[in-house]
């Protein structure tokens, strides 16, 4: 007579609980990746929307940058303004100076070192006019999780807790 192989129930169980004591070990490490890497995501889109301001203000010889309003710190969403006034105030807070096709939402929030700030511009040169650091609040420890703006250039950087230090 030939049995008939498979488990036992108590093979069965022993298999369950070896799996769910390995899911509670690599549950957490899996969560915080996830933050580190949309913290990377994060700086790495909004320095991208940033270099795409200055190069447009460059090109065109007018005010581009990027807006997410006074008073909104920290923000989760911002767009890509161009000065639309006639003639050019040489600023994008003006609600015709709006694009909401360029509005994007910022998956964690971001917060601006200078809290009077609602945007950064670039003129017509391509010069900012923000000297300020945007960070992302809670990064998870990712490698770079802020930027650094000066009149000429946009560092991406790692946030000591008061300063953005390029990288």
């Amino acid at each position: 007579m030939s049995r008939i192989g498979g488990f036992t129930l108590v093979e069965l169980m022993v298999v369950v609980v070896i799996f769910g004591f390995l899911m509670t070990m690599v549950t957490p490490a899996i969560s915080t990746w996830q933050t580190k890497h949309r913290a990377e995501g994060e700086i790495e889109r909004l320095h991208s929307d940033l270099q795409l301001a200055r190069m447009k203000a460059y090109t065109e010889k007018v005010t581009w940058g990027v807006w997410w309003g006074s008073g909104n710190n920290p923000f989760s969403t911002y767009e890509l303004r161009r000065d639309n006034s006639t003639p050019p105030d040489g600023d994008i807070n003006d609600t015709g100076d709006a694009n909401a096709a360029s509005a994007s939402n910022v998956k964690l929030p971001v917060k601006s070192s200078n809290s009077a700030i609602g945007s950064i511009t670039f003129d017509s040169r391509g010069f900012c006019n923000a000297l300020t650091s945007l960070y992302i609040l809670d990064s998870g420890g990712a490698l770079v999780d802020c930027l650094k703006t000066s009149s000429t250039r946009i560092k991406p950087g790692k946030w000591d807790g008061s300063n953005c230090n390029p990288k």
